[in-house]
């Protein structure tokens, strides 16, 4: 039992894939960690004495030389161990059939397959991350929380368009009937976009304009943007980067090579999800309209929303001095969009919608906030109507796009948080006041950032932290609620 009990520990899954890789190779497990490791750490010691070494660079180049190579290796870099992270998890679940015996939980399997390519990740972490820190700081002179968070988005982009290289070459070698290819076909890849990108940036250097003008026209690539973030530190180039790097790091995330799902299905238990993210968020908007507290909620709110903007619209039109309308924008777009705390207990009535479809606590939190959005952006339309024709200009129009996408994030957070049913008066009414409270406190946080960039992409990651808060409370419900359900027979084992 004793046994059983230590082998779903995630330790003893990673050691049985770390014996797995050294066995590979033709060596033991101790020789084997000697050769990975004493590479990456006589690597960093000597990149990091060059980089010390280096001379500042002469006021009319533009771009270092050796802080360009830095970052396209530290970039080419990660990407490689992004398709290495894919592989080695993908192989790592074929290869464990010996847990058949005894299936192992999610999370236990998940952990141990993950922990020795977090390692490898770690060493060339130790490779290359003091000298890339120290030539940004060297070369460009913006201090060592610029060159970390540079790194930061760098390592972020690269890993993530790995995966989706490695996705890529899953299905190309599908097509083809080749999978023993899938590895090769996703380092071509990579190589690729390697030597095409150099060629194209070489040649939009040599096109004659100045400035930062090549790298925006080569921004297509991902790596030109770190390269702008790290020559300029703008606020913009914060923002842009980071929406980049955060809608690959996502698009990564949804994307799993081909056929794995099966080949590991007599080993894991994850929520089934059949239906794709669009059709989930179809459906909750379907049930936020056809309840009938629901599209009361929605036609109240969006009849306050429309005499709020009226509101708004005669006191800037007959009052004779210019008057701060925020309050009035706020309550306008919170009334729009309150019926958002309904939709976690629209879904969790006689027929939940997770369980009718098997949806999984994060494709249900994503599909909750793609619903109220849509809803929400019909509801506060004469808001928005209004804004353009008040103040048409991009920073103003950005802060109040990512203003609805917070107030979404906070109604869908309140929504599975509390779990207030509809008609249930008390706590309806209660986290209706929450979000309104929390709504206007941060709101009044965020008013206090007078940088555009800096107020976007706070109030977005704001907006982020609730959603992920929302995806773990459902979670956790689903957990409690698994362990207060009926358990299957004391001596079975499932497949």
């Amino acid at each position: 039992m004793n046994r059983l009990v230590r082998s779903s520990r995630p330790t003893l899954i990673s050691w049985l894939v770390f014996r797995r890789w050294a066995s590979s190779a033709g060596m033991r497990p101790a020789a084997f960690a000697g050769v990975l490791i004493a590479p990456a750490v006589v690597a960093g010691t000597l990149l990091l004495l060059l980089a010390s070494r280096q001379q500042s660079p002469p006021r009319e180049v533009t771009v270092d030389v050796f802080l360009f190579a830095v970052c396209l290796v530290v970039f080419f870099t990660a990407w490689g161990y992004g398709i290495f992270g894919a592989h080695a998890g993908d192989a790592t679940f074929r290869e464990l059939r010996l847990l058949r015996v005894r299936p192992v939980g999610t999370a236990a399997l998940r952990a141990g397959v993950r922990l020795p390519p977090r390692l490898v990740g770690l060493l060339l972490a130790v490779a290359l991350g003091p000298a890339a820190a120290l030539e940004v700081t060297r070369a460009t002179g913006y201090g060592w929380r610029h060159a970390c968070a540079v790194l930061v988005l760098m390592v972020l982009s690269g890993t993530s368009m790995g995966r989706l290289s490695y996705a890529l070459s899953g299905r190309i070698n599908h097509l083809l009937h080749a999978p023993a290819l899938h590895l090769t076909v996703a380092y071509l890849i990579c190589l690729a976009w390697a030597v095409g990108g150099i060629a194209l940036f070489t040649w939009s250097v040599s096109s004659g304009e100045g400035g930062m003008a090549p790298v925006y026209r080569v921004g297509f690539l991902v790596w030109p943007l770190t390269l702008w973030l790290v020559l300029t530190a703008s606020p913009w180039a914060y923002v842009i980067t980071g929406a980049v790097t955060l809608g690959l790091v996502l698009a990564a995330a949804r994307r799993r090579p081909l056929g794995t799902e099966s080949r590991t299905t007599a080993l894991i238990r994850r929520p089934f999800d059949p239906a794709p993210p669009p059709f989930a968020a179809r459906l909750l908007v379907r049930r936020l309209w056809r309840n009938p507290r629901g599209r009361e909620w929605l036609l109240v709110g969006a009849f306050f929303s429309l005499l709020s903007t009226l509101a708004i619209g005669y006191a800037a039109l007959e009052t004779p001095v210019r008057v701060d309308l925020w309050a009035a924008r706020m309550l306008a777009l919170l009334t729009g969009l309150s019926f958002g705390v309904l939709v976690r207990g629209l879904s969790d009535r006689s027929r939940p919608v997770e369980a009718r479809w098997q949806i999984g606590p994060v494709a249900h939190v994503w599909a909750a906030f793609a619903a109220v959005l849509f809803l929400g952006v019909l509801t506060t339309s004469p808001v928005h109507v209004a804004l353009v024709l008040d103040d048409p200009t991009p920073g103003r129009s950005g802060i109040h796009m990512a203003t609805l996408l917070l107030q979404a994030a906070i109604a869908v957070t309140v929504s599975f948080v509390a779990v207030p049913r509809p008609g249930s008066g008390g706590v309806e009414f209660l986290s209706v006041m929450a979000y309104f409270a929390a709504s206007f406190a941060l709101g009044a946080v965020l008013e206090q950032v007078t940088a555009a960039p800096a107020r976007i992409g706070a109030t977005v990651l704001l907006a982020l932290a609730g959603l992920i808060a929302s995806g773990v409370a459902e979670s956790a419900r689903r957990a409690r609620l698994g362990r207060t359900a009926p358990t299957a027979q004391a001596g079975h084992v499932g497949p």
